[in-house]
């Protein structure tokens, strides 16, 4: 998919708007999972906030409006330091935080 930045109007908040193909059955189920484990989970640490989402019928596109993280993608990130590679304390910094929502969702 395609991720752009917008803007939640009812609350005046920047967004990462996600948007994805959802015509295949397989993705739609994905798509859908995510979701319900973002609402399910408002406080969750390491989880994204969940502003909302909506079905573009003439596209089959589902947009998903996420937080926006202003840092830009990971693979963005690395491509600005020496060798393109994030250095080892970094990973383990990002690793932890992964693991800590892992750990809360699996709970």
């Amino acid at each position: 998919g395609t991720v752009y930045k917008a803007r939640h109007v009812p609350t005046n908040t920047l967004v990462a708007l996600k948007q994805i193909n959802a015509l295949d059955s397989n993705t739609r189920k994905q798509i859908l999972n995510e979701m319900r484990t973002l609402c399910d989970n408002p406080n969750a640490p390491g989880l994204v906030k969940f502003f909302g989402a909506y079905y573009v019928a003439d596209s089959g596109a589902m947009c998903i409006a996420l937080e926006y993280m202003n840092g830009g993608s990971l693979e963005d990130f690395a491509k600005k330091l020496p060798g393109g590679r994030l250095p080892e304390p970094a990973l383990s910094i990002i690793v932890g935080r992964v693991l800590t929502g892992l750990d809360y969702l699996h709970r």
